[in-house]
């Protein structure tokens, strides 16, 4: 069945094909030229594609031929074929704007649209809403096409690998919004998506010979199997972050978070060149996992690059990060979109059973000497790193004989703080191609130069902040938010300065990260610009049931694009998204926020705690509507409070405990209402009752600010007689189920109305005479929201010596 691989070209040329394979349905919406989609696109290859290849690109105007003309055009037709069985049918054309496919979860009736704008942080770029007009439609079709053949025209013309890296992220940038296909399908897979999934899955098929493609276009080789999906998932993350030691935690933390975001990054291209892909088999990464398509013949390969990477994982980390690797093998039925769910369950059963069995494809002799015999000098302190406990002869004594100062930091740690303080100015991330290089543990760009990848960082302005070395094969230039610059400007720049080609492209970072002066503000001083009680906020924040909102916005149609489609909306979100809304928080004035991860589906952020319960709660609103207001689509956050030297690692389990707990949550009026909650002071508040709660904190702190600083001059005593009130009410509930008429009430009642009479202040007194009021109804039910608020006021206003 299968033809005997030829060069990498040959891939790489299919690929392309792939992507560009409906390159004139967008060229036709944006009224470039008339004719057939297929006649259009082969017009756009003879303009924009660089001559040295466009002979090689006939499939992209003859995937539709009858009879197909050549195998490479079969091959295409065949991906573009399984690539579009996914689709949805309708008896009518639908609107040639994309659906949001988060908008589709849930209790959805009336799906909402993605903006036809090219990817920005701006709500007015990435927020659904309702369908343009139809004039605003072709305006705005008209700008997206010309943006992209701008870009197109800007790409590396004499390296195909990062001409056609180059090109797939112009796709993302301006067809990520446009539907690959209205008329009578459900658009709610984009152009780029469906581009980049038959791009994969002709890679695949180059090796297929001519026979075997004409009996899967004839459909006589459905159950064949064609390619394996391929999953990767990092374990070992939470504690290579948490686990170390305040000695240097605020610069390092930052630093080890993004290096496991470009180590899971150099491990899945480092599969890619193995097994000889180009990056649009890379289906997903982010969030210490990566899924892939690769061919059937993979297969044979597999094992022996698994346990390839896990060697150098090893050699580099002692064990403490691993990746899993998994597969399953997919039949060309498969990919029907009430088929290909049971794939992606298979593949996450394989990379658990992996987990189940970490390193257990490596010798024993080498298991026996590197994780079960005897590590290091022996218990011998002075090897022993201060930061993450590593003990090795890289070990050295910082700043020695500064009692305050010294410390003993392995090269690892300090590579990895160096890590964070580059990022700090960080605007583009350099991901450099180089030989992989056979090292023992070392810093981190040694580790990621074991898997071919070099890193350098730049800054807007063009500044070098970390330079790639001269034997960089090519690179690809990733803006990491929304510059004025130019990314097109800065990777020719960089490519005639350094000699080798430039890919650019966006990738989203949440790279936020508050100053003192110069420097990288500690957690000590986050904790001294808080306001009121002076502690440290840790912030986790996850969405709820994810695996249920693929199940219900997908149900039978968890298709290889749709999946994408789910995974590039949330990764848009929690990676762009976030770090906007952190960004300005700490615009707005002091710096308090440090945003150590956001991605996938969940965030870490640490900072002033007085800023964070706001932003968790921006953070929940803006979710909802990025998700079309969709009731099944919310997220759950948890909040804890520390100050003096409290280990850091414990911080995170406090804040993840907390997480759990708003998890817990079951409404007693609403059964199917499930989490959706912020655990904040120990205390679980429904996510609907925290504008309310704020409020009244707001309120309270005004009360009790005395006169001279514009508030009230209520006594303080207000603030403790609500708390008793209400922790004598929950303890009132707890026993009894539910609220009852008692002493509590009059004698609150009566407590309030004594406050209220001494009160001068008519202002003071009306506002004491509304919230004696409003305890009067519902059984004294409002003191469930006053109590916490009460609490939130008292540590807003309180000085630490109290």
């Amino acid at each position: 069945m299968t033809n005997e691989r030829t060069s990498n070209d040959q891939v790489y040329l299919a690929a392309l094909a792939g992507l560009l394979h409906d390159v004139g349905k967008f060229a036709q919406r944006a009224d470039w030229q008339r004719g057939k989609h297929t006649e259009v696109g082969a017009e756009f290859v003879r303009q924009y594609v660089p001559e040295q290849w466009r002979e090689h690109l006939y499939p992209v105007m003859g995937h539709h031929d009858k009879p197909l003309q050549g195998r490479d055009t079969k091959v295409v037709a065949l991906a573009d074929r399984l690539s579009a069985s996914e689709r949805e049918s309708t008896p009518v054309s639908q609107e040639r704007q994309l659906v949001s496919i988060l908008s589709l979860v849930g209790d959805a009736k009336q799906p909402k649209f993605w903006p036809l704008s090219p990817l920005a942080l701006s709500k007015d770029a990435i927020f659904p809403g309702e369908a343009a007009p139809t004039q605003n439609e072709a305006v705005a079709y008209e700008q997206l096409w010309s943006g992209f053949v701008e870009m197109v025209q800007s790409l590396p013309s004499n390296d195909l690998p990062a001409y056609l890296e180059g090109l797939y992220y112009a796709m993302q940038k301006y067809t990520w919004c446009i539907p690959g296909a209205y008329y009578r399908s459900v658009p709610d897979v984009s152009l780029y998506d469906h581009s980049r999934t038959t791009a994969a899955l002709a890679a695949c098929f180059v090796g297929l010979d001519e026979a075997a493609l004409d009996d899967l276009l004839r459909d006589s080789g459905q159950k064949t199997d064609v390619a394996l999906l391929v999953g990767g998932d990092l374990s070992g993350v939470q504690d290579f972050i948490y686990t170390i030691t305040a000695k240097g935690a605020a610069k390092g933390l930052r630093g080890r978070s993004f290096y496991l975001e470009l180590l899971i990054e150099a491990v899945a291209r480092y599969l890619l060149r193995r097994l000889k892909l180009p990056i649009t088999n890379l289906l997903y990464t982010g969030g210490g996992h990566f899924y892939l398509l690769a061919p059937l013949d993979a297969q044979d390969k597999l094992d022996e690059i698994r346990a390839d990477v896990s060697g150098k994982l090893l050699a580099h980390h002692s064990g403490d990060l691993y990746l899993a690797l998994g597969q399953t093998p997919v039949t060309a039925a498969d990919f029907d979109r009430e088929r290909f769910g049971k794939k992606w369950r298979g593949v996450s059963e394989a990379m658990n059973k992996a987990k189940r069995q970490r390193f257990a494809e490596l010798d024993a002799d080498l298991l026996a000497e590197k994780i079960f015999g005897p590590l290091g000098q022996g218990g011998d302190e002075k090897r022993e790193c201060q930061v993450c406990h590593y003990e090795g002869a890289d070990v050295e004594i910082e700043r020695e004989g500064d009692e305050e100062q010294e410390r003993r930091i392995c090269r690892l740690c300090q590579s990895l703080e160096e890590l964070g303080t580059d990022l700090r100015d960080a605007d583009y991330l350099l991901l450099g191609e180089v030989e992989p290089e056979e090292t023992e543990r070392a810093g981190y760009a040694k580790a990621l130069r074991t898997f071919g990848m070099a890193v350098g960082f730049t800054a807007e302005d063009g500044r070098a902040i970390l330079r790639l070395k001269d034997d960089v094969r090519r690179a690809t230039l990733l803006a990491t938010r929304d510059l004025e610059g130019n990314a097109r400007e800065m990777a020719d720049r960089i490519s005639r300065q350094r000699g080798y080609p430039v890919a650019p492209g966006v990738r989203y970072t949440v790279n936020v990260t508050p100053h003192k002066g110069d420097n990288i503000a500690t957690f000590e001083d986050l904790k001294t610009v808080s306001r009121g009680v002076k502690r440290l906020g840790v912030l986790r924040m996850d969405v709820d049931d994810l695996g249920d909102l693929l199940k219900w916005g997908m149900e039978g149609n968890a298709t290889l694009s749709r999946v994408a489609s789910f995974n590039f909306a949330l990764s848009l979100f929690f990676e762009g998204w976030v770090g906007e809304l952190c960004r300005r928080v700490n615009d707005a004035g002091t710096d308090k926020v440090y945003a150590i991860y956001s991605g996938g589906d969940d965030l870490f952020i640490v900072g002033a705690w007085d800023e964070l319960p706001g932003l968790a709660n921006t953070i929940r609103q803006n979710l909802k509507l990025f998700a079309a207001g969709r009731s099944g689509v919310h997220i759950s956050g948890g909040l804890t409070l520390h100050g003096g030297k409290y280990p850091l690692y414990q911080a995170a389990h406090d804040a993840e405990d907390a997480l759990g707990v708003a998890k817990d949550l079951v409404r007693p009026d609403e059964r199917e209402h499930k989490k959706d909650a912020f655990n904040f002071l120990d205390l679980t508040i429904p996510w609907e009752n925290f504008d309310s709660i704020r409020e009244e904190q707001e309120q309270l702190v005004r009360l009790v600010t005395p006169k001279e600083k514009d508030g009230l001059g209520v006594d303080r005593a207000l603030l403790r007689v609500l708390l008793k009130l209400y922790t004598r009410f929950t303890d009132a509930v707890r026993e009894r189920g539910k609220p009852y008429w008692g002493p509590l009430m009059w004698q609150g009642a009566y407590t309030l109305k004594r406050m209220e009479g001494r009160c001068k202040d008519k202002e003071a007194k009306a506002e004491i005479k509304r919230i004696r009021e409003s305890l009067k109804q519902e059984q004294f039910s409002y003191i469930e929201t006053l109590g916490p608020a009460a609490r939130w006021a008292e540590l807003l206003i309180r000085k630490e010596q109290e």
